[in-house]
């Protein structure tokens, strides 16, 4: 499953395992301070569908935020652009 960027700045998410309990955490390479966390609603006891279980809902989890708010960002991603090249322009 594909890690898309954060929901917040954009910045390229990064998975990480938390511990040997099966926690999976993601975060923004940006240090925009935005984390994700999931937890197992399967009820088991079998740390192989557990670990796996929560880092599928994690990845999920970050990924349904990001396309709620593609298009928002990407709009301020191309205002970033115009403005950077307005500045450039009045430099000239």
């Amino acid at each position: 499953m594909k890690l898309l960027h954060c929901p917040f700045c954009g910045g390229k998410g990064q998975l990480k395992k938390y511990n040997e309990s099966g926690l999976w955490m993601i975060s923004c390479s940006n240090n925009c301070g935005v984390l994700m966390t999931s937890y197992c609603k399967i009820p088991t006891n079998d740390l192989k569908i557990i670990d796996k279980e929560i880092k599928n809902n994690v990845i999920t989890s970050w990924n349904k935020r990001y396309e709620e708010r593609r298009e928002p960002l990407d709009v301020c991603v191309k205002l970033e652009q115009i403005n950077q090249e307005i500045i450039k322009e009045n430099k000239q």
